[in-house]
């Protein structure tokens, strides 16, 4: 019987041994946790496109309600660029007598942002 155990072990001795080494798992979660990301990047875009979307879409109903509104209101909107500043200007005129009602920015705020523009070089001074 100690022979035949003997014989036993010299035999499982004999056989092949193969180690399986741990950092072969962290490949296959890392594999499945880009796979998770990508997944949920997806998502993400998508939501994001939806929340866009109907954004726009609100948007697109405001602009058509203060159209409404504004027409009612017997105001016409004037959209213009200042050619000193470059600003984009709103003017609010009366639709009957074309007077201005009001304008952002002001004329005032205009010719003080100019005024300060021409200024700019006798203030700072650049040493090349």
């Amino acid at each position: 019987m100690a022979n035949e155990i003997s014989t036993q072990l010299n035999k499982v001795q004999s056989l092949p041994v193969t180690v399986v080494s741990k950092q072969e798992e962290p490949a296959v979660t890392n594999l499945a946790s880009e796979l998770d990301k990508k997944k949920l990047a997806q998502e993400l875009d998508q939501t994001v496109t939806e929340s866009q979307e109907s954004t726009v879409e609100r948007v697109r109903d405001k602009v058509s309600q203060l159209n409404e509104q504004m027409q009612s209101l017997d105001r016409q909107l004037q959209f213009t660029v200042d050619e000193e500043s470059g600003d984009s200007v709103v003017t609010v005129r009366d639709a009957k007598t074309e007077e201005i009602i009001r304008q952002f920015p002001s004329d005032e705020l205009l010719k003080a942002r100019s005024a300060i523009d021409n200024f700019k070089g006798l203030l700072i001074e650049v040493d090349a």
